[in-house]
């Protein structure tokens, strides 16, 4: 798999019968289907759990997405497939990475992956300095797949349950020629100010959306036919998940962004020459 800027568009997930080893009765396993990213799966106490995934039908896949977990750094996460039925004879995958969370030491730790249910945002005390809830750790597998049944598993030692936003599967979209330098990653400030008649600041805060900003100046003819379709199809109101940098680490957690496409524009210079200029704005 190249290492170039990749999109996952078309989630097999959402098309597929999805159970949990647990679940909690208001946080179902089937909320991972959800595009809302809020509407979370959370499973009942203990260090492990998995979620299971059947497919209409064998897929080609190439990446795993798993957008906010409450794991820690400590946790691990594990990919397996199956052609023949769930835990079957036939395994076609089985790897297993560390959750890609950005930690900074200096900051003060919040709320985040333990405790009583409901308790905090995340119905927990204390845990890593983690920037407020949102992740994404990006599972390339081992080699391009094709099967039907998948299963995850989330265990940390550190963790009361497990949960998980959005759970995504799809064979990433990239171009032969890689995003050009020059790409911008900026933020959509929310948060609330009001300034009293004395000067001072109130803020009421809320989290910003993370907007990538990038340029293929390098398309062929029918890169560019097969993006048209692309974008026909999404919109700017279907999210998908964008990549500058497709690694688990910091780099690529911070120019990794899901969310939706923001004013794209294709430019056709010339005979197998187009250049494609987007945004993809965070969904929270």
């Amino acid at each position: 798999m190249s290492t170039n800027a990749l999109f996952l568009l078309s989630n097999f997930v959402e098309s597929g019968v999805v159970a949990a080893s647990t679940e909690t009765p208001t946080a179902p396993a089937t909320n991972v289907q959800n595009s809302q990213r809020s509407q979370f799966w959370r499973s009942d106490f203990g260090g492990s759990s998995y979620v299971d995934i059947t497919l209409p039908a064998a897929r080609e896949a190439t990446h795993v997405a798993i957008i906010d977990t409450n794991d820690t750094v400590k946790g691990t996460i594990q990919v397996e497939a199956w052609d023949d039925a769930l835990d079957g004879s036939t395994q076609t995958v089985d790897t297993t990475v560390s959750p890609n969370l950005y930690v900074d030491p200096n900051e003060v730790a919040i709320p985040f992956g333990e405790g009583a249910f409901g308790s905090g945002p995340f119905g927990a005390v204390e845990s890593s300095a983690l920037i407020n809830g949102r992740n994404i750790t990006l599972i390339a597998l081992p080699a391009d797949v094709t099967s039907q049944f998948f299963r995850i598993t989330f265990a940390d030692d550190d963790t009361s349950w497990q949960q998980a936003g959005v759970i995504y599967l799809a064979n990433a979209e990239q171009f032969a020629v890689n995003i050009g330098y020059g790409w911008q990653a900026s933020r959509i400030e929310r948060s609330a100010f009001r300034e009293s008649l004395g000067g001072q600041r109130y803020v009421q805060q809320r989290d910003g959306r993370l907007v990538l900003d990038g340029t293929f100046e390098f398309m062929t003819d029918t890169e560019r036919t097969r993006t048209l379709i692309t974008l026909q199809r999404f919109g700017e109101f279907r999210p998908l998940l964008f990549s500058i940098i497709p690694q688990t680490t910091d780099e690529g957690l911070t120019a990794t962004v899901y969310g939706t496409l923001r004013g794209p524009s294709m430019t056709a210079h010339n005979f197998n020459l187009n250049r494609l200029q987007f945004q993809a704005v965070e969904e929270l």
